[in-house]
């Protein structure tokens, strides 16, 4: 990697950096729109900004657009997957994509006859 090249891949890196403290604090104050857009400026500089997909599949899961959730802690993942938070979104992401589970609702004849206020 040549000179210049090296120094572009910093700056990037930086500000991708810069951009995911800017989400996380956001995100910690409460402001989401603040924090999603600081969070996709970190990925639009550094795609593999583990910091900023996680913020954005947090927000995913927490807004339940699960599928978008999917796919930015996955992508989290690959950059590092041995990330225990991200590991556990992902888990409780895939629960709220299982399949519905077979309830069986049962009821004593005693408890029949209450009415429903």
């Amino acid at each position: 990697m040549n000179g210049a090249t090296w120094l572009l891949t910093a700056a990037l890196v930086a500000q991708a950096n810069v951009a995911s403290g800017a989400g996380d604090a956001a995100f910690a104050r409460g402001d989401f729109d603040a924090a999603f857009r600081a969070y996709s400026a970190a990925v639009a500089a550094s795609p593999r900004d583990f910091d900023a997909l996680l913020g954005l599949g947090t927000m995913d899961l927490y807004r339940g657009d699960l599928a978008q959730a999917h796919l930015y802690l996955t992508e989290a993942l690959q950059v590092n997957p041995s990330d225990a938070v991200a590991q556990r979104r992902l888990h409780a992401l895939r629960a709220l994509e299982g399949p519905p589970g077979d309830f069986d609702v049962s009821m004593s004849a005693r408890e029949v006859d209450v009415p429903f206020v």
